[in-house]
């Protein structure tokens, strides 16, 4: 009897003791979560400012090519930009090319110092010149020179002028339609430009400035030539020549652009 009252009482221990021991072991188990939090916080803690990317507005410099051998560069005097304006305005930067840097040529013309341009950088928002220069570009485009032949920007909408009042806005684009007597025509190739000179008679924008004016006009392997009964153009040949221009371009600044299309109409009757 004796035998039976203790190991009835022992049964009874241990089951009073198990609920106690199931409640006390998950804490000694490490969880996951919580150590994975741990390290994300301290990550996003360690980057500090995000990449941003820099549009720098200007005056391009020297520009050399990147190779398969070696990195090339583009400099350029900042008039404008989406970020550190304050920093970076009337800075000249050296910033460095790749071969993967995407590069945009004005009329397929070779990046000259002078010629207004962008160029574009990925950097730390608060990134100063240093950072920027040790950053490689990622894209440069030429936007040739400025009207008249000027080589500095067009000034922004609503800048400050000397005297406190706003500067105009430059000129907007526009599709100038010369019409009068051809000249020499000289087609372009792959591997140069042509020209075509004409004595302008009317013209859509500019009338008084361009009458009377013969001007050379560029011709590029995009310009779209339309000739009269498939004959070649000739001096003397009546046509026209479109130009896209800043609406207040003079002969300077048209005789820098080049030509979008020319017509050829034939000798007068």
């Amino acid at each position: 009897m004796r035998r039976i009252l203790m190991a009835t009482a022992g049964a009874l221990l241990l089951g009073a003791l198990a609920p106690a021991s199931a409640l006390a072991s998950p804490p000694t188990h490490p969880s996951g979560p919580p150590t994975s939090a741990t390290s994300r916080h301290s990550t996003r803690g360690s980057h500090g400012h995000p990449s941003v990317l820099f549009v720098l507005r200007g005056t391009l410099g020297a520009y050399t090519p990147a190779s398969s051998s070696a990195d090339g560069s583009v400099s350029i005097t900042v008039a404008a930009s989406n970020f550190g304006r304050a920093t970076l305005r009337g800075q000249t930067l050296v910033i460095p090319t790749t071969t993967k840097t995407r590069v945009v040529l004005h009329d397929r013309a070779p990046i000259t110092a002078g010629d207004r341009g962008i160029v574009k950088v990925r950097a730390p928002k608060d990134a100063d010149v240093a950072a920027l220069e040790a950053s490689s570009a990622l894209e440069v485009i030429d936007q040739g020179h400025g009207s008249a032949g000027s080589g500095s920007p067009p000034a922004s909408k609503g800048s400050q002028g000397t005297r406190g009042k706003p500067t105009a806005a430059p000129s907007p684009s526009v599709l100038f339609v010369l019409r009068g007597t051809l000249g020499a025509y000289t087609p372009a190739s792959s591997s140069a430009d042509g020209s075509v000179s004409i004595t302008v008679a009317a013209s859509n924008f500019g009338r008084a400035t361009l009458r009377g004016q013969t001007l050379v006009i560029p011709t590029t392997t995009k310009t779209r030539v339309v000739l009269h009964d498939r004959a070649p153009i000739t001096a003397g040949d009546r046509g026209i020549v479109k130009v896209r221009a800043p609406k207040d371009a003079d002969v300077a600044a048209l005789e820098a652009s080049s030509a979008f299309e020319v017509i050829d109409q034939g000798h007068a009757s």
